[in-house]
């Protein structure tokens, strides 16, 4: 994992979590566009087979999309109760087959255990958080993953 966040670009999301009130969280919650969330599972070149966790995954979309267009299994983890709801009513909207894929978990990735989450078979971690965020997260992270 690189941290190749400019300081700009840490100035950009302190003040979007100030303006939208989450200033207390590890990132600000804005919504990525599908065409770039698209462009992410062409890029892992995800498969059904695959298993991915998000980390920070606001409504869901991204999970969602993964689901879509791979098939694959999807966990989440939350800290923000308003993203967690927009979340739940993402998962809501999808389609019985797809709708089971995803699992939502409204608390820090890090407190999660072994029925919510089973590090050693991740294959892919997708976490936006801030550049401090995955300094505080990532060495605890690295120890639950397989090499």
């Amino acid at each position: 994992l690189t941290l190749a966040l400019t300081p700009t670009m840490n100035a950009v999301f302190q003040q979007l979590k100030e303006e939208a009130g989450t200033a207390h969280l590890l990132a600000p919650y804005v919504h990525c566009p599908e065409p770039a969330i698209d462009a992410f599972v062409e890029f892992m070149g995800l498969s059904a087979n695959a298993a991915v966790v998000e980390i920070g995954f606001g409504d869901a979309r991204i999970m969602r999309r993964v689901v879509e267009l791979a098939g694959c299994p999807c966990t989440g983890f939350e800290v923000d109760p308003e993203a967690l709801a927009d979340a739940e009513t993402t998962r809501a909207g999808m389609a019985d087959g797809l709708r089971d894929h995803i699992r939502l978990f409204g608390k820090d990735a890090m407190a999660a255990d072994a029925s919510e989450c089973d590090w050693a078979q991740v294959d892919i971690v997708y976490a936006y958080l801030t550049k401090a965020g995955l300094r505080q997260g990532y060495p605890q992270l690295r120890g639950k993953l397989r090499p």
